[in-house]
C-alpha cells in the first residue's frame, strides 16, 4: 500500500496520507486504482479552477461511484437517483470523513425501486453505493406481501 500511496503522492505533492489511504483503498473495492483516483482529481480540479492540492481525495473518489451507480441504476430501472428519487442523498465531503449523507425516505425509495433485482447485476460502484447505505440482497427480496 505504501508504494500505491507514494506513486499518488509523487503526482501531487504533500497531503494527509490518511485521506490518500483511504481514497486509494475505495478505489480498490470498486475495481479501480491509484491512478484512476489521481486522475479524478486532476480533471475535477482543472474543471472548477481550484488547486489540486486544494481538493478532497476521498471526496472526489466518493462523487465518481455517486455518478457511476447512478448511471447504473438509472440504465436498469429507468429511475435517477439524483432527479427522481424522494428524500435527499448526496456526497458530504470531509477528507477522511467524507461519507454518503441520506435520509431514511431516500432509503426507502432506493430498496423500493431496486426491489426484485439481484446485488450481483449492479456494477461495482453500485454495489459499494449499496453497501454504503447498508442496503443488502435481503433488502432487496420480494416477499409474499408485496
Amino acid at each position: 500500500m505504501q508504494h500505491k500511496i507514494d506513486n499518488y503522492r509523487a503526482r501531487f505533492g504533500p497531503r494527509g496520507v490518511l485521506d490518500i489511504k483511504r481514497a486509494i483503498e475505495i478505489a480498490y473495492v470498486v475495481g479501480e486504482d491509484e491512478d484512476w483516483a489521481a486522475d479524478l482529481l486532476i480533471e475535477l480540479a482543472h474543471d472548477c479552477g481550484v488547486p489540486e492540492r486544494d481538493m478532497d481525495p476521498v471526496y472526489v473518489v466518493l462523487s465518481q461511484i455517486e455518478q457511476e451507480a447512478r448511471t447504473d441504476i438509472d440504465n436498469i430501472t429507468g429511475k435517477d437517483i439524483c432527479n427522481d428519487c424522494e428524500g435527499h442523498m448526496a456526497v458530504y465531503g470531509n477528507y477522511l470523513d467524507s461519507s454518503f449523507d441520506y435520509d431514511d425516505t431516500f432509503r426507502g425509495w432506493l430498496v423500493n425501486t431496486l426491489k426484485g433485482i439481484p446485488i450481483k447485476d449492479f456494477n461495482e460502484f453500485t454495489r459499494y453505493l449499496l453497501d454504503e447505505l447498508q442496503i443488502d440482497s435481503e433488502d432487496l427480496k420480494i416477499t409474499d406481501n408485496e
